[in-house]
């Protein structure tokens, strides 16, 4: 389960719940206008390109579905149109000529004697989940063609059409809206977070760039009684039935979830046989334009390959520095990084951003000390000659100069030069991964295991002031002068990793740095799989991959959609937990769902299923622990929290000293590492030693279990599922509580929503499903 989203039911959708809860005992005009007007009706909506703007709809008969269209003359069965008048409606066919004749479109007037009604939608389905966890957001409409002779090809022309945009709306009337469907809104915190007006109105100018009035807009989706979907289609079936009608469904896929698809060629037509074969890159120590064009690096904007582009990019700025402050040699530079955007009529320069910056140069200066203390140590069968070729074959690479990116700025990079491409099927689609929004947790000891690959870079980099330990091997520093080197020209913009600002403690993972040679090695892997492996999903699931690794899995990040604006994919920490804040009244509080009769709001809950799923390894755990055997606190340590909150006062400090040891013996361990490690970087067993204690550490990063907890929040193994009326305003993340559950499942627990189901019967029956796993309380 992801852990950015922690998050507290909207207040105005706590409001309706209870209500609901209450109707049947209070029964005033507004309950019972709700118990017998709860109908909803749906409508899908065709788009000509990539959004949902009102200017881009299908003006065709058959580009909406359901809605007002089932009151048109054609549900009627009398009156002008109606179906049991034998109507006449024109068509248009094709004439295809032949030698002589042109092929000619004919208009042409039909009569309709089928007496039977338009199209109609007879169920929709959709699904929102937590991408983390693997769910996607998705949907099934059902569509019946009673008469297929007059509108199964218009059908198929606008919805068996994969690609094409399409927008659901289910809504209830407004009466179905016990607290007042126009004054009990879902707040603009929950739809847009923390973003200022100003921001939000240029989001959605964005999306919709025709429509008018955004506050009227703004009211209408913050609305309970009104849900939309956005998404492309994916596929599409179709039959007859034995009366002759055609039952057709059509699956789409959230407009989120096909970003990741995109392919990272900027030109995946262009046949690759050998005289049309890019060049191939290799990361290598160079500084000015004519080395570049030695080594065969892309020096000019013709290059059309991803990495070239990049690696371009990067020495341009860097040259322009040295060229700028007269620097005729090899410093370690720290700048921000820009890149330009060629557009149709322009050249656009992406602004520099907290977050966006390269890192040039090498790593640290000491490498003759390394190498002396390599040399000095047990020498075998080899010379210190002997010795000294094996350092240069092996550890010279690690020593040059390397090229670093941010996280935040190879993102940009991919919205500018790849995502442009999606022009047509989602032409608004951005990753979003910036200091804003994204954030992770901090840890006192956290260094990245593999510095070459993955560097965690703080505000201070020199040997005296170095905060958090983040860049401490021992007595190395990775780059320790280069903020004072940039200081001495006026660079100052580089703030660190961990966020300073504020007394939440949270780093930003958007500060990460990427070496461009790792860059490069993933790229080549994928391109030689196959070209479709190489997109960006797979290009960044590589890198989380990567930084995972690199952190002992403190930071996982993943591209999902935001609870917030299903439209949005972010490239977040999933287990970041947003909850932790040190002001009291942002606290996230769980929301008793009204359920079964003592309830003091009554019930809302049409179904409820509540199931442990202990997986097989639990199960043989739990064989050993009966059998007396001794078992390891690694394996143990999912479960030590769950333990923690029973009513045994001696195993609670029991539990708590226990810990408390162990994390005395794995911090040990890790400074330890850090320190070997220092001695000589990147032999193997010195970094075998400091992976492994990293990982360890990660499992107990504080003295106190129940600060720990607050970051390692697993995930017990009991899940519940719920069944209401439909309602929007519910997103994955949003914590509840269920009182009629045994007590032991309420203190110190939640059950966080992973996902949603939204069903519309044929009858007209909305019904929300919305299931949950069980997890500490965060806070």
């Amino acid at each position: 389960m992801s852990n950015i989203f922690y998050s507290q039911v909207d207040d105005a959708v706590q409001r309706e719940l209870n209500a609901r809860g209450n109707a049947g005992k209070n029964r005033t005009t507004a309950d019972i206008n709700f118990m017998a007007g709860k109908i909803a009706n749906v409508q899908l909506t065709a788009y000509r390109s990539g959004s949902a703007d009102p200017a881009m709809q299908i003006t065709s008969p058959y580009g909406i579905l359901g809605g007002r269209t089932v009151l048109g003359n054609r549900f009627q069965p009398s009156g002008d149109g109606g179906f049991l008048t034998n109507p006449t409606y024109p068509v248009t066919k094709l004439n295809r000529g032949d030698e002589n004749t042109d092929a000619s479109l004919i208009e042409e007037t039909v009569t309709d004697y089928s007496r039977r009604i338009g199209p109609i939608i007879t169920g929709v389905s959709v699904d929102i989940g937590d991408h983390s966890m693997g769910l996607l957001n998705k949907a099934t409409v059902n569509i019946s063609i009673p008469n297929p002779s007059r509108d199964l090809d218009p059908i198929e022309e606008v919805w068996f059409y994969p690609g094409r945009y399409v927008k659901i709306d289910i809504v209830y009337p407004d009466s179905a809206v016990i607290t007042g469907a126009n004054e009990n809104l879902i707040s603009t915190s929950s739809l847009f977070g923390s973003l200022p007006k100003e921001d939000v109105d240029k989001n959605l100018k964005k999306l919709y760039p025709s429509i008018q009035d955004l506050d009227k807009f703004k009211e209408q989706i913050r609305k309970l009684n009104e849900f939309s979907f956005q998404g492309l289609i994916t596929s599409f079936d179709f039959s007859y039935t034995p009366d002759g009608t055609i039952d057709a469904t059509i699956s789409l896929t959230g407009t989120s979830n096909t970003y990741t698809d995109v392919t990272m060629l900027m030109n995946p037509n262009t046949k690759k046989d050998a005289d049309k074969q890019g060049p191939s890159y290799t990361t290598v120590a160079t500084s000015s334009v004519a080395e570049l064009q030695a080594a065969g690096q892309p020096t000019g904007s013709g290059s059309t390959e991803f990495y070239g582009l990049l690696y371009q990019n990067f020495e341009n700025l860097i040259n322009s520095f040295k060229t700028t402050n007269q620097i005729d040699q090899d410093i370690p530079i720290l700048i921000p990084f820009t890149t330009a955007i060629t557009t149709n009529d322009t050249t656009k320069t992406t602004p520099e951003a907290p977050d966006r910056f390269i890192l040039y140069g090498e790593m640290y200066p000491n490498t003759s000390q390394i190498l002396n203390t390599f040399v000095a140590g047990p020498t075998g069968s080899l010379t210190v000659e002997q010795q000294r070729e094996n350092f240069d074959k092996k550890y010279t690479p690690y020593t040059q100069t390397q090229r670093y990116i941010t996280l935040g700025a190879l993102i940009s990079f991919i919205n500018a030069k790849i995502l442009p491409k999606l022009a047509g099927s989602a032409e608004q689609a951005q990753i979003q991964c910036d200091h804003t929004q994204q954030f992770s947790n901090y840890y006192p000891s956290l260094t990245s295991c593999v510095p070459k690959d993955i560097l965690l870079l703080p505000h201070k980099t020199d040997l005296k002031q170095n905060e958090g330990g983040m860049n401490v091997y021992g007595d190395l520093r990775m780059y320790p002068d280069v903020l004072n080197k940039m200081a001495s020209y006026g660079v100052l913009q580089w703030s660190g990793l961990k966020d300073t600002s504020t007394e939440i403690q949270r780093i930003y993972p958007s500060k990460i740095f990427i070496n461009l040679e790792y860059i490069q090695q993933v790229l080549n892997g994928l391109s030689a799989q196959n070209t479709k492996s190489f997109t960006i999903g797979s290009f960044l699931q590589n890198i989380s991959q990567r930084i995972a690794y690199a952190t002992g899995n403190a930071i996982v990040m993943k591209l999902v959609s935001s609870p917030d604006n299903l439209n949005n994919l972010t490239f977040s920490d999933t287990k970041y937990l947003k909850s932790i804040d040190p002001d009291p009244k942002k606290k996230v509080t769980k929301y008793s769902v009204p359920m079964l009769a003592n309830h003091v709001n009554g019930t809302i809950v049409q179904d409820f299923t509540f199931q442990a799923k202990l997986p097989s390894n639990v199960k043989n755990l739990s064989y050993v622990l009966n059998s007396g055997t001794d078992v390891s606190d690694d394996e143990i340590a999912p479960y030590l929290n769950f333990m923690y909150n029973s009513k045994d006062p001696d195993k609670i400090n029991e539990a708590r000293a226990k810990y408390k040891e162990k994390h005395g013996q794995i911090l040990a361990n890790l400074n330890d590492a850090k320190t070997e490690y220092g001695k000589i970087p990147f032999v193997d067993e010195h970094t075998t030693k400091l992976v492994k204690a990293l990982f360890e550490y990660i499992k107990y990063p504080f003295d106190n279990i129940t600060k720990a907890q607050q970051l390692t929040a697993p995930i017990f193994p009991f899940d519940a599922d719920f069944t209401i009326d439909g309602i929007n305003g519910l997103r994955y993340g949003d914590v509840l509580t269920f009182d009629a559950l045994p007590e032991k499942y309420k203190t110190g627990t939640v059950f966080s929503i992973i996902g949603i189901t939204h069903d519309v019967e044929t009858s007209g029956q909305w019904k929300t499903k919305v299931k949950c796993i069980m997890r500490p309380e965060i806070g």
